[in-house]
């Protein structure tokens, strides 16, 4: 029996829009654990669009088009990000294992031994203080928090890689929805119409701003980060620091937050400084604030719109809370989730503002 000959009453209809919420809610505890890679697929198809778009312009076939589109993004984004991913791991490894030999490695110079002198004879002013710095005791905290940092990288992108019969299903089934996405995107924007009770309007606005802020997050954060954590990665290379694929990911990720590179470059600048390597502990504060930093100044205003902005506060809270749902990929859906919920609000107080202007007239 085809639905459209089917005629609800109103209390049948109110049933049935709790039916749809209810329905909604247990699709999403149904499929919670692949939400991730729906969100994933969503998003590369969204940025692959316009590739999709103009091959079946000049073919005008659908699933020719599609498959093509799937090839390319998977050239473009998901082989390198695989590989840069893989090539990290194997750098984390060996970081884990360098830990434990610095304490041979770090040679602190007069000047350092100096300073933690005087810091030694201020604690022992204070009344009742026991505590004393030495470079034994600075080294084997840098052992401890470093080595300790290093394995939580390591198990969060060992987990987010998975092994391989996992690797396996996950990617087929990111391709069935990947291009499934692009063969129904008109059908998908329609049924979101349609569900939306506040009208097709709204529902506009909410796919603009999510289409705006996916694309600000990726063509634009994501872009000026990768270029950020690159020049961050090399300078660190120049001046000596190894494992140049793990600094370009942690750097990336750290600019992408946005936290920013500035907490590993500006400390170990300055711990170069503190040990007597001059030039690399210049080299590397005046690259980060000269160069990394005006990277975003002059590539910001031109590839991020103003109406996917948000405050930098919300920004970061939507990110932490991405990751902490989603994973790594929470760091593009968390600030999506966020723009959503700051557009219902405005909506709402316009709204607001609208009656209140009706009334008083």
């Amino acid at each position: 029996m085809h639905t459209d000959k089917i005629k609800f009453t109103k209390s049948q209809q109110k049933a049935l829009s709790i039916a749809v919420i209810i329905a909604l809610i247990v699709g999403t505890l149904f499929l919670r654990a692949y939400i991730g890679l729906l969100a994933v697929a969503a998003i590369v198809s969204f940025i692959f669009y316009p590739v999709y778009d103009f091959i079946l312009n000049k073919t005008k076939r659908k699933n020719l088009a599609a498959n093509a589109t799937f090839l390319i993004s998977l050239l473009v984004f998901i082989i390198p990000v695989f590989l840069v991913s893989a090539v990290t791991i194997v750098q984390l490894s060996q970081i884990i294992k360098d830990i434990a030999k610095i304490s041979s490695s770090v040679d602190f110079n007069q000047h350092f031994r100096d300073f933690i002198n005087q810091i030694n004879s201020f604690l022992n002013q204070l009344p009742g203080n026991g505590l004393s710095l030495s470079t034994e005791s600075i080294t084997k905290s840098l052992q401890n928090n470093l080595s300790s940092i290093a394995n939580s990288i390591l198990s969060a992108l060992q987990s987010s890689i998975g092994s391989i019969p996992r690797i396996i299903t996950q990617f087929i089934i990111y391709i069935y929805v990947f291009v499934s996405i692009l063969l129904h995107r008109d059908t998908l924007v329609a049924m979101l119409k349609k569900l939306n009770p506040m009208g097709s309007d709204i529902t506009e606005l909410y796919l603009k701003r999510a289409g705006l802020m996916t694309g600000a997050m990726v063509r634009g954060q994501f872009v000026i980060a990768v270029l950020q954590g690159l020049v961050g990665a090399l300078f660190l290379r120049i001046c000596g620091v190894d494992y140049f694929a793990f600094f370009w990911l942690l750097l990336t990720a750290l600019s992408i937050i946005p936290l920013g590179g500035g907490i590993i470059i500006i400390p170990f600048g300055i711990i170069n400084l503190l040990i007597g390597n001059y030039w690399q502990g210049l080299v590397l504060l005046l690259s980060h604030f000269l160069i990394t930093t005006n990277i975003d100044n002059v590539l910001r205003p031109k590839m991020v719109p103003k109406d996917a902005k948000l405050n930098s506060a919300l920004t970061i809270l939507s990110v932490f809370a991405g990751i902490g749902i989603f994973g790594f990929i929470g760091i593009i859906i968390g600030p999506v989730v966020m723009i959503i919920l700051v557009t219902t609000i405005q909506v709402y107080l316009q709204d607001e503002q609208k009656s209140i202007e009706s009334k008083t007239t």
